[in-house]
């Protein structure tokens, strides 16, 4: 690959192979090599690659090669319809099935084995639940199964194979209590059963009561430096982050770091010591590090590693842990269908729907997207010193330089990890992951051209959001998005706001061009309309987010984001969220309370602030500013007003996150930026 900033101005491809077509996934303008590392692969789908080859759904179909190159959208599949689509005699979705049998038989299970236990001829009941919660085997079972299933191994700092063996054999080694609890409570976001509640009849108190025993635990404990409470404090931390309580998220994730790095398990040697220590305690490092660096890129902070860490080698790839089938697990088998085979505009169909069969039974290739997630992080941490590292300003020179080191990434990942060969919950993420640290990157810098680049930061972001967007849009027609990995909702959010600052931004665009031709009123107020992709992307999004809002509580408040944003920059759309819910036009009061700041949290993605946010009063008085009327809300004269004033080069959602180190005035230009 060239040097960043020459050779630019390479289309990519539309569409995603093996996945439904959407909007255009690939960067431009590019260094002419990016086609290489486009989301686009020029693989067959699923992993077929005979024309004509047997389709695990029943059908037939054919499958091209199709040129990166080119503008135009390849077709997804050729499907024919010689034969009919007949289910397998029986379901393989995992469930959990409730017995009528004696006391001695409680439960059965269909294809929890394939999710705890793929190489054992059957699973053995554990000798203790490891919780004072409840004492069913059984549940204890089907939650670690949901999470086994829908959640690791992304930012998961323990090693299945090695939590399990000790879990069946009560060996409080590389298992214990806290630990269980964890993931117990993590595991109960992805069932609708009442008894996974502290209140059967309140989904939102979903694994509460095995969260207050994690935290019962911890705090019980005098010295914290063992790796199982490390691994439990970052298994609480993506728990609270689908709970939407960054606050507390970002606080266990940090001492998950801390504890990691004061015991030292990133410095493993050599010595002869046992290699299932070594092997957990890398695990356990490089899953605290993956959280901590997915935290400071979400909220534009700095790291808890220094500039130059010394960093443990990776887990090693295992030939059978990497081809472990994968297996949807559900409450009931219910909760996926798959829906016959795409139509030929990628869509797939609506049939009656039958559960999700074998054709999703997949080898895991989990040791491959763990190992990708850690170099991923490397990257992650060396772009946030770039951009966050006080009296060092960004430069454009060192954000085309990480750029390209993205690039190189993406184009060296496995092919067993490309979207036309594998398509877990995991490595969909792990995608999604990528696209979001690009938009992130960029971000800030909507604002702004790089002078002597083709490279467009607006352009990347907006290609990058509608990345996100199709692979989550893939996501759902595989899987729905009832049960997705716990970050997935910042993804989407951040995608949606995306979308929707760059349809204010054209709209703004538009008036200014419209008043300088003296047009009217009227025609301002329909020029303020977003254009029609722009709009279909953002309904998509606030719909993917009401479908996650059950399992992850911070979708819901991502819709309220989205709601305060849309008015804020007076973005005329009307989109209905839900059958019966209200559009983004109406219930103002509510949308601004559930965006305000609190004292009970830190406030990460608080965009709504008012000048009694930043300033105190003392003594008698309402605290209304002088000359306004009583309680009568002011903009604050600090950060809101700069994060949105059109002078300020950056482009900054959330006050209270942090922003990039950049020039101003004449050293901006020196820089290496301009404003648009």
């Amino acid at each position: 690959m060239g040097s960043a900033g020459v050779g630019y101005g390479s289309v990519p491809p539309r569409g995603m192979t093996g996945f439904p077509a959407g909007p255009s996934t690939g960067y431009m303008p590019l260094p002419s090599a990016y086609h290489a590392v486009s989301p686009v692969s020029s693989q067959p789908p699923y992993s077929i690659h005979t024309e004509d080859q047997q389709s695990s759904w029943g059908g037939h179909f054919s499958t091209q090669s199709h040129t990166t190159r080119s503008g135009s959208a390849p077709d997804i599949m050729n499907w024919s319809s010689s034969e009919t689509i007949r289910p397998p005699p029986h379901s393989r979705v995992g469930s959990w099935i409730e017995s009528q049998g004696s006391a001695t038989d409680p439960a059965r299970f269909r294809g929890l084995d394939g999710v705890l236990a793929p190489d054992m001829p059957e699973m053995r009941v554990p000798t203790a639940t490891w919780t004072n919660i409840t004492s069913d085997p059984a549940l204890v079972q089907h939650l670690l199964a949901l999470y086994f299933c829908w959640e690791y191994p992304t930012f998961a700092s323990l090693s299945k194979e090695h939590f399990l063996r000790d879990f069946t054999d009560g060996r409080p080694r590389f298992c214990s209590s806290i630990l269980v609890n964890a993931l117990l409570a993590l595991g109960c976001r992805f069932s609708s059963k009442p008894n996974t509640r502290s209140n059967p009849d309140d989904p939102y108190t979903s694994g509460d009561h095995f969260f207050k025993e994690s935290q019962r635990l911890f705090y019980l404990e005098t010295d914290h430096h063992n790796m199982t409470t490390i691994q439990a404090l970052g298994i609480m931390s993506i728990r609270e982050a689908s709970c939407g309580r960054d606050s507390e998220s970002w606080y266990y994730a940090g001492q998950s770091i801390r504890l990691a790095i004061e015991m030292g398990l990133h410095r493993v040697e050599d010595d002869g010591r046992d290699d299932d220590v070594a092997a957990v305690q890398a695990a356990t490092f490089w899953g605290a590090f993956a959280l901590d660096h997915a935290w400071s890129l979400a909220t534009g902070t700095l790291p808890q590693c220094s500039c130059f860490p010394r960093l443990p080698p990776k887990p090693a790839i295992i030939d059978d842990i990497e081809a472990s089938l994968w297996i949807p697990y559900t409450d009931d088998g219910k909760g996926i269908t798959i829906t016959g085979p795409p139509t030929t505009d990628g869509r797939l169909n609506s049939p009656s729907g039958t559960p999700l069969e074998r054709s999703c039974e997949q080898p895991s290739n989990v040791r491959s997207v763990y190992k990708c997630f850690c170099e991923l992080s490397e990257l992650v941490h060396q772009s946030l010193y770039i951009m966050h590292s006080p009296g060092r300003p960004l430069t454009s020179k060192d954000l085309l330089a990480i750029y390209t080191q993205y690039l190189d990434w993406y184009d060296r990942i496995p092919e067993v990890l490309r979207l036309g060969h594998n398509f877990t919950p995991a490595v969909l993420f792990a995608h999604m992951y990528y696209h979001f640290a690009i938009l992130l990157l960029f971000r800030p810098l909507i604002k702004l051209r790089i002078v002597g680049s083709g490279v467009s930061p607006r352009d990347v972001c907006s290609q990058a959001a509608d990345a996100i967007s199709g692979l989550l849009r893939s996501y759902s027609q595989l899987y729905t998005l009832r049960r997705t990995p716990s970050f997935v909702p910042y993804f989407v959010l951040t995608s949606s706001i995306m979308h929707l600052a760059i349809g204010a931004a054209r709209s703004e665009e538009r008036n200014r061009s419209a008043e300088a031709g003296g047009e009217s009123n009227q025609s301002l107020k329909t020029a303020s309309q977003i254009d029609p992709r722009v709009a279909d992307a953002l309904s998509r999004g606030i719909a993917d987010l009401t479908e996650m809002a059950p399992c992850h509580h911070f979708a819901e408040q991502a819709l309220n984001i989205l709601r305060f944003l849309a008015k804020k920059w007076d973005i005329n759309v009307d989109i209905q969220v839900a059958k019966g819910e209200a559009s983004l036009s109406t219930e103002p009061d509510i949308n601004d309370s559930a965006t305000r700041p609190s004292t009970s949290s830190l406030n990460f993605f608080a965009p709504n602030f008012t000048e009694s946010d930043f300033n105190c009063t003392w003594g008698e008085g309402d605290g209304t500013a002088p000359g306004t009327e009583k309680g009568h809300k002011v903009q604050p004269a600090g950060a809101e007003r700069i994060s949105n004033s059109m002078e300020n080069p950056m482009f900054w959602p959330f006050p209270m996150q942090g922003r990039p180190i950049l020039a101003t005035g004449k050293e901006l230009e020196e820089a290496g930026f301009e404003l648009l």
